[in-house]
């Protein structure tokens, strides 16, 4: 019986995960495939974490706080967990670009080191998984709940593009919006 509840748990976050990653921002409905966008590319002088640090502001969910003024703060809420989920969805479309683009050169690589391989698989899972976790959160409490999260998710992502040198010469970057 515990090993059934068990199975059901895992079951039912799976699917939460997948429903977390599977929407896609508004901004981006129109575009076919997703790119970095200088804010989160290794080359920016506009580091991931400062940027995270400005959207999962705790000093600015305070300060309208203070402000006491319940339709406010409720349309604060609202926007800036716009804001924060649509960060959280373009950082992991991101993530599979860089994938996606390391796969497809790698095909053509006669000497790939299966450990290293490995090593970067289990990175973009843990990433996205990061993702997934900061969606689910910000959904539930809030993004100023979620801001060392996003801004180590964002230094992650960065890290991830940096470590794989043909993301970059492939031209991932893109452009910011």
């Amino acid at each position: 019986m515990t090993l059934l509840l068990l199975l059901a748990a895992i079951a039912m976050f799976v699917a939460l995960v997948l429903m977390a990653l599977s929407g896609e921002p508004e901004s981006s409905k129109t575009e076919s495939k997703p790119q970095l966008h200088r804010a989160y590319a290794p080359s920016s002088d506009f580091e991931a974490s400062v940027l995270a640090a400005r959207i999962f502001s705790p000093q600015d969910h305070q300060f309208v706080a203070e402000l006491r003024d319940p339709e406010l703060l409720r349309l604060y809420r609202r926007e800036r967990s716009r804001v924060a989920i649509d960060w959280i969805r373009k950082t992991s479309g991101e993530i599979s670009a860089i994938m996606q683009t390391h796969r497809l050169q790698s095909r053509q690589s006669a000497n790939l080191d299966p450990a290293a391989e490995g090593r970067l698989f289990f990175e973009f899972v843990r990433l996205r998984v990061l993702c997934a976790t900061l969606q689910l959160t910000v959904r539930a409490l809030g993004p100023h709940t979620v801001i060392a999260l996003a801004a180590r998710t964002g230094e992650l992502c960065q890290r991830l593009a940096r470590s794989l040198p043909q993301a970059n010469s492939a031209g991932i970057e893109g452009s910011a919006s």
